[in-house]
């Protein structure tokens, strides 16, 4: 070999990035997948889904004041089981009201989250209400599991009453009745994660029933915690900047509409309807990107717990077009 080629075979080449991380990445949401959740903030400008979510906040917030007032009015004999100011009556009323437009909006963000449009308000909302069943089942399993585990610690109490005073058999039950109650809250505080997530599962997941949409939900908590948590911060983030926008337009209108309701020498109910309708702008809009994000949240932490890529959505099957009729040759 001369000289001159072990000069060239010394020359560096250069790095080849390409055959690296590079290679894989095809665009910034290869290497930052919590930016798809920005694509969702779409949601919080779609004025149809900012009043299904109005409209179901008004009829669950009226749902809980009216049960609150037939309690306060002893008015025992009315058949409802929402007339009690319990926190599981609450819940249950908050399942039932919320599971349809929670699965519609988390589908939603979904679909943004995958770099896809919204799909339609007819075929959104059919979708909604034909998975609402299995959002209230998916809703109420892990209350009905917490409460059945739970259950074991009366015969615990039953058999201290026989032998009060006995901390010999006390003591034993007091700890058996903790170890059995850890589970018990396990279920219901992992819940509070699991059950929204399980509504984005039945509203991303072509074939996917109660159970394992709930198992989806209870997976993505426990085994990716890490995740969970930084996802939710970056939606926490983005929710933030929409509400201090939302709060920005909502008192500015409010001066306005009071200024003007003033002027006209409208009576005080206007004005007060008219604020707190105003109010609830930033209520609303959060509501409805929160939902939304949840959608978005479920794809990342379902491509980190299985590998199974964001856009890999199925996809909804709308009725077939019939095509025009052919006009009449002359």
């Amino acid at each position: 070999m001369t000289q001159t080629e072990e000069q060239q075979t010394e020359l560096h080449s250069g790095h080849n990035l390409e055959a690296g991380l590079l290679e894989r990445v095809r665009e910034w949401t290869d290497l930052f997948p919590w930016w798809r959740l920005i694509r969702t903030l779409r949601l919080a400008a779609s004025p149809t889904m900012l009043a299904m979510t109005a409209g179901t906040l008004l009829i669950w917030i009226l749902g809980l004041r009216q049960a609150k007032e037939f309690s306060e009015a002893g008015i025992e004999q009315f058949p409802s089981i929402f007339l009690s100011e319990t926190p599981v009556h609450g819940l249950l009323w908050t399942l039932l009201v919320w599971a349809p437009p929670a699965i519609l909006l988390t589908r939603q963000g979904g679909l943004l989250a995958a770099g896809r449009n919204m799909t339609g308000i007819r075929l959104g909302f059919t979708l909604g209400l034909q998975r609402s069943w299995r959002g209230w089942f998916a809703g109420l399993m892990p209350l009905v599991a917490a409460f059945a585990i739970a259950m074991a610690m009366v015969p615990l109490g039953w058999l201290t009453r026989l032998a009060p005073d006995q901390p010999l058999l006390e003591i034993p039950a007091g700890l058996l009745s903790a170890l059995i109650a850890i589970p018990s809250g396990v279920i219901a505080v992992g819940g509070l994660v699991a059950i929204p997530l399980s509504w984005a599962a039945l509203g991303n997941e072509q074939d996917s029933d109660p159970l394992n949409a709930l198992s989806r939900g209870y997976e993505s908590l426990f085994r990716r915690p890490l995740h969970l948590a930084f996802y939710s911060g970056i939606a926490a983030l983005f929710a933030s900047v929409i509400f201090c926008i939302a709060a920005g337009i909502a008192t500015a209108a409010t001066l306005m509409s009071g200024f003007f309701l003033d002027l006209s020498g409208c009576s005080p109910n206007v004005r007060a309807v008219a604020s707190n309708a105003l109010a609830m702008i930033p209520i609303v809009m959060v509501t409805t990107l929160s939902w939304g994000l949840a959608g978005g949240i479920y794809l990342l932490l379902r491509y980190n717990t299985g590998g199974q890529e964001v856009e890999d959505l199925w996809e909804q099957k709308t009725a077939a077009i019939s095509p025009l009729p052919e006009l009449p040759k002359h």
